[in-house]
């Protein structure tokens, strides 16, 4: 098996095809699609191949392909989800990898991206809640934060999100400590996913309208509860910026 290269937007047929994977197991349940393989060779390396924005990641252990019949006639790639084999001796060590990979995405030409309408803050307050707790989803985390070893173990039993943006693709890298193996080595979860950025944030709003359409059918003041969401998380937000302008760190627009 050699490397594995992938990008979005063309065939999921064709895709699989050039992949250089030998062989796929495919699905299809109500058009959407998937074509996966599980326990790569460690030794083998995926390539995400758009030009100025390369990705390379190796030690994979499932690697999948995602199109969905109903967005797309010519079933276009829409997804793509890298699942790491997360064989670290140590909480350092995983800390390494995570952050290699956060340098990748900083040295191409990828844009910090952001959840939602949360704080867009610099430094360790990107990792804080409004009590100065470690909380990753209070804000986003700062890619170009180097935290300490003592932070990045508590931030892992939550666990992170960092997310990019890139030529209409939206990267989104996941970590999260999930307790101990039997030989005392921590066990993590580590996925990369790569989505067309357009078709994410409108299933997200479907999914939203979806969520509204049923609390208001149950008798639910929709408007009003919007209304209070979004008040609650301006006073959040206004929180944790001022708190973040207190420590030394930036408030970024946007």
């Amino acid at each position: 098996m050699s490397d594995i290269r992938f990008d979005l937007g063309k065939n999921i047929v064709e895709t699989a095809k050039q992949s250089g994977v030998p062989a796929f197991t495919s699905n299809d349940v109500n058009g959407l699609i998937w074509y996966s393989i599980n326990d790569i060779p460690p030794q083998i390396e995926a390539l995400y191949t758009r030009p100025g924005f390369e990705i390379q990641w190796r030690d994979l252990f499932a690697f999948t392909l995602r199109a969905d019949r109903k967005r797309s006639e010519d079933l276009l790639v829409q997804n793509v989800t890298l699942q790491h084999r997360a064989d670290f001796k140590n909480d350092a060590d995983a800390q390494a990898f995570v952050m290699q990979t956060i340098a990748q995405f900083t040295q191409g030409r990828w844009k910090r991206a952001y959840p939602d309408d949360v704080a867009r803050l610099t430094g360790r307050s990107s990792l804080l809640d409004e009590r100065g707790k470690i909380n990753s989803y209070a804000a986003s985390p700062d890619p170009a934060y180097a935290m300490s070893l003592e932070d990045w173990t508590e931030l892992m039993r939550l666990g992170a999100n960092w997310r990019w943006s890139g030529d209409g693709i939206l990267a989104k890298l996941a970590a999260s400590a999930v307790g101990n193996n039997p030989d005392g080595s921590p066990s993590y979860q580590l996925s990369l996913d790569f989505y067309i950025e357009k078709i994410w944030y409108d299933a997200l709003e479907k999914d939203q309208q979806y969520k509204m359409k049923s609390l208001a059918e149950n008798g639910v003041d929709t408007a009003k509860l919007i209304k209070e969401n979004k008040e609650k998380q301006a006073a959040r937000k206004k929180i944790l910026e001022e708190n973040a302008i207190k420590r030394g760190d930036k408030v970024l627009g946007g």
